[in-house]
């Protein structure tokens, strides 16, 4: 890992919040698969997963967010993105992954949706 990576999570009433940090490429790809599917598990319910401390995304980060998608799915857990990096907002609407990892611009808007019942949009 070229960058110092991250992954901090804070559990709430029935949402788990992981803040994710550093650059989601190949070589950190193992440290977010075994970090994310360690947070997933421990998840009430729901899933956000904070990126704005996310540098850099190549199509391993990618996988890596698809990955923990799945997990929280296979779970029966809605996983919803917030404070994506507009860098990484333009790869999920060219790639149409955005139409599985829906995004808020802030965790609080992320927050409320998935407590108040709404489908992400």
């Amino acid at each position: 890992m070229s960058v110092e990576c991250s992954v901090r999570a804070d559990l709430r009433a029935t949402v788990l919040v992981v803040r994710l940090a550093g650059e989601m490429d190949h070589d950190s790809a193992v440290f977010f698969h075994q970090h994310l599917r360690q947070e997933i598990t421990r998840a009430q319910r729901h899933v956000v997963l904070d990126l704005s401390g996310v540098s850099f995304c190549d199509s391993s980060g990618m996988n890596e967010l698809i990955t923990a998608w799945r997990q929280a799915a296979d779970h029966s857990f809605q996983l919803i993105l917030a404070c994506v990096p507009s860098a990484l907002q333009r790869v999920l609407s060219l790639t149409g992954v955005g139409q599985l990892l829906h995004a808020y611009d802030t965790v609080t808007e992320a927050e409320t949706a998935l407590t108040a019942g709404h489908n992400p949009p």
